[in-house]
């Protein structure tokens, strides 16, 4: 399972134990002047659990509580990462995620989706949206930083992810 996978939950450094943190990709990856990672969820306090996590790795985070503020914030921003909630008031993550993968600008940009359940049907319909992982809520900065280890950073297992589904036109905002 991607989830599980132990390459997804360290760094090359962490999980060799090497000495030299600068060597590990995330570091060099939060140096880059392109660093932003978006986090979308309606509840403030997952949003600001998200972002004191990410911002204490060294990336600039944006955070939006909807899912059409976080399409209007990604058609301004360059970003490396988005961190959505599925379930929310209006434009969800599941509904921004379809739009994002038929939009040829933002398709590949890594999607974390924050669920209430490992297993459950919100999961399913994430990964189905186009989401390349999930995360349980309450979050864990542990688990977020893991996560977006395996999704960002000189991607470890390139063989077990996900094809990207591109459509010719991006979806309805519905």
């Amino acid at each position: 399972m991607l989830l599980d996978h132990p390459a997804l939950l360290s760094s090359r450094s962490l999980a060799l134990g090497d000495p030299h943190p600068s060597d590990d990709p995330l570091i060099a990856l939060s140096s880059s002047p392109d660093s932003t990672v978006l986090v979308a969820d309606d509840n403030e306090e997952t949003a600001r659990r998200a972002a004191e996590a990410l911002r204490g790795a060294g990336f600039q985070v944006e955070t939006v509580r909807s899912g059409e503020a976080a399409l209007q914030m990604l058609s301004k921003i360059d970003c490396i990462l988005f961190v959505v909630d599925a379930m929310m008031p209006g434009l969800g993550g599941l509904g921004a995620c379809k739009h994002l993968r038929g939009d040829d600008a933002l398709c590949d940009l890594p999607v974390l989706m924050l669920v209430r359940r490992p297993f459950g049907r919100t999961r399913r319909r994430a990964l189905e949206a186009g989401a390349d992982a999930c995360l349980c809520k309450p979050l864990s900065s542990a688990a977020l930083i893991g996560q977006f280890k395996g999704l960002v950073a000189e991607d470890p297992l390139p063989s077990i992810r996900r094809p990207r589904l591109k459509r010719s036109e991006p979806a309805p905002l519905s």
